[in-house]
């Protein structure tokens, strides 16, 4: 939830600062200081021996780039360097007369160790990013301290920033201060969302096989390897004992993630003009077989809620199959703007083409959603 000023500017009161391995050299970490010494340093923002984080973060706090000091996570490796760099790092930010905060939170994303660099790469960035997601979720007023950690790991920080429309700072080392990375204009491109929501839905909770992929898709081999090669950018392709796996890679992540976030934050703007034509007269089946008319006359009320939506136009079934067993509805983008419907429930599916009010990818993006969210 957004903690807005009367001024109608978001205060930020939670910070995400990186881990990263500086203090492991620090004589503070390694010889006989107590921490009491340690908390009363006149300058801790320029203190080299207090590490990267520490340093940056206390300038962050010094220039008032934090309204309120409510949270502070600490982002590390999975390794013991960060596990106890971290653990020193939370005292200091939580005892600390001058710079402490309400809440220090030290949060290990699994899979973020460099001995092993498939893992790194494979879960451990893409953990990362749902560390990430995880925080922004529960707080929404945050910045990120992107200073310290893996090059990757600032990197992708830094993206995530962009992307979520959240101040980053960097602290190079021969700053006085942590400045503010200025944003890119990073777009979203609704398309590759609404064309290929139901490959980003199978792969939103974890890797799949190529063959459980094709699958779940049912469409033919040559149409999904054309859409996969289209979604490269998104998408970790791994061979590992003779077998292909598919999973969101990083960026897929924070794709998935930042869309959902921006279509939830501008679905309250979006004002659909309502459909002219009668209820009664939107629905047309060109289903003749007696079992796919039993299909819809089972399930008819199911039906009649998308019908009845205030943005369709036309609904025309365009094929059925009884070799289906899930319960659920999923629509996607084809040509013109016309959106084709899987209705399935147990014992078969209805293909439908569907026509709405929408009149951009925005929109259509909001319908989609609406229409899914039929399936209760």
């Amino acid at each position: 939830m957004k903690n807005i000023s009367k001024g109608g500017i978001f205060l930020i009161d939670t910070l995400i600062t990186t881990v990263g391995a500086s203090l492991s050299r620090s004589k503070y970490l390694n010889e006989n200081f107590s921490f009491s010494d340690i908390l009363s340093i006149e300058d801790p923002a320029n203190d080299r021996d207090l590490g990267a984080e520490i340093n940056s973060t206390v300038s962050i706090i010094e220039d008032g780039k934090i309204d309120e000091r409510r949270n502070l996570y600490l982002v590390h490796s999975a390794t013991e360097s960060g596990r106890k760099i971290s653990t020193f790092l939370k005292h200091f930010f939580e005892d600390h007369p001058e710079y402490s905060f309400q809440r220090v939170v030290t949060v290990e994303v699994e899979g973020l160790d460099n001995s092993d660099q498939f893992t790194f790469r494979t879960k451990g960035l893409r953990n990362l990013i749902r560390e990430f997601t995880k925080i922004y979720t529960n707080h929404g007023n945050i910045a990120i301290n992107a200073t310290a950690g893996f090059k990757a790991q600032t990197s992708f920080a830094l993206i995530f920033g962009f992307m979520m429309k959240v101040p980053v700072y960097y602290r190079y080392e021969s700053f006085s201060k942590a400045m503010e990375i200025p944003p890119l204009p990073v777009n979203f491109e609704f398309s590759h969302w609404i064309e290929n929501k139901d490959v980003f839905d199978l792969l939103e909770f974890g890797e799949l096989t190529y063959d459980e992929c094709l699958k779940a898709k049912n469409t033919d081999k040559s149409s999904f390897d054309n859409t996969i090669n289209n979604l490269r950018m998104f998408l970790d392709i791994e061979t590992i004992e003779g077998e292909k796996y598919i999973a969101l890679n990083p960026i897929g992540e924070l794709y998935v993630f930042a869309t959902r976030t921006q279509l939830n934050e501008t679905a309250r703007q979006i004002s659909l003009a309502e459909s002219s034509v009668p209820i009664d007269k939107r629905f047309i089946s060109n289903e003749s077989e007696e079992h796919s008319k039993k299909f819809i006359n089972k399930h008819w009320s199911d039906l009649r809620k998308i019908i009845e939506l205030p943005f369709i136009e036309k609904i025309i079934t365009s094929g059925y199959s009884d070799k289906f067993d899930r319960h659920r509805i999923t629509a996607k983008k084809i040509e013109d703007g016309k959106l084709k419907i899987q209705f399935s429930r147990k014992g078969g599916e209805l293909y439908m083409v569907a026509e709405t009010t929408a009149k951009n990818d925005l929109e259509l993006a909001y319908v989609i959603s609406v229409i899914e969210g039929c399936n209760i």
